[in-house]
């Protein structure tokens, strides 16, 4: 009995062990800035220079443009030794092909970072939905140029949040030139629950900046979808 007990004991010592390692290699916190690589591309910057949080999203922002850099972007939580408010739980990094810091900005969630040739031109915009800390979620493009960032939704900032339904997707309509047309966003701020009618609002690229167009009944849409839709 005292030899089955025993080896019972060492059983679980052996399997606890093993669960730790596995949790602690296969673990989001355990990926540092520090032990990034980026060696296989020459041209791209060196995030060494950021603190030890944990990376918990990265891509590249590439330009086609010959006069502007190649970018990185980084989304790092944040420790809680740090200075920042109790609703600011990740922080945005932008790091320039010369190694400099171009942007930083804290968020309570970021849901998703992509870039997207929105404006149709030979740089891509970087497109990042977010939560600033309430029920609304809000969608923020950036764009690069001559070695400054810009933020195209910054005029309609307050009024640009969704909770349903984002899109930042191409125009189709006749009256404009698909190819060259810079793409609009399409947000829903109505949540899916409830059974009010929903609306979409549509923001257009003008002068500098996306901006208010219009809105229109997403219920009225989906019905004439379901009207035209070949089957």
């Amino acid at each position: 009995m005292k030899i089955l007990c025993y080896f019972l004991v060492c059983l679980v010592l052996i399997f606890g062990g093993l669960l730790a390692f596995f949790n602690k290699s296969g673990s989001t916190e355990s990926i540092k800035t520090s032990s990034l690589n980026f060696a296989e591309d020459e041209h791209l910057p060196d995030v060494s220079m950021l603190d030890g949080n944990s990376i918990i999203m990265k891509g590249n922002w590439y330009s086609e443009d010959e006069n502007d850099e190649n970018l990185i972007y980084v989304v790092e939580k944040l420790s809680l030794s740090q200075e920042n408010k109790s609703w600011e739980k990740v922080q945005l990094v932008i790091i320039s092909g010369t190694n400099k810091i171009v942007y930083d900005e804290k968020f309570s969630e970021i849901e998703r970072v992509y870039p997207i040739y929105a404006l149709r031109t030979n740089n891509p915009q970087l497109v990042i939905e977010f939560n600033g800390g309430g029920q609304d979620n809000s969608i923020m493009v950036l764009d690069y140029r001559n070695e400054k960032i810009s933020n195209l939704t910054q005029e309609e900032g307050k009024e640009m949040t969704f909770r349903s339904h984002v899109s930042v997707r191409p125009q189709f309509q006749k009256t404009v030139n698909t190819t060259k047309e810079p793409y609009q966003i399409l947000l829903t701020p109505d949540g899916i629950a409830g059974s009010g009618e929903k609306y979409t609002n549509i923001f257009r690229y003008k002068n500098g900046q996306y901006r208010f167009w219009g809105k229109f009944s997403q219920d009225k849409l989906d019905d004439y979808i379901e009207k035209i839709t070949d089957r």
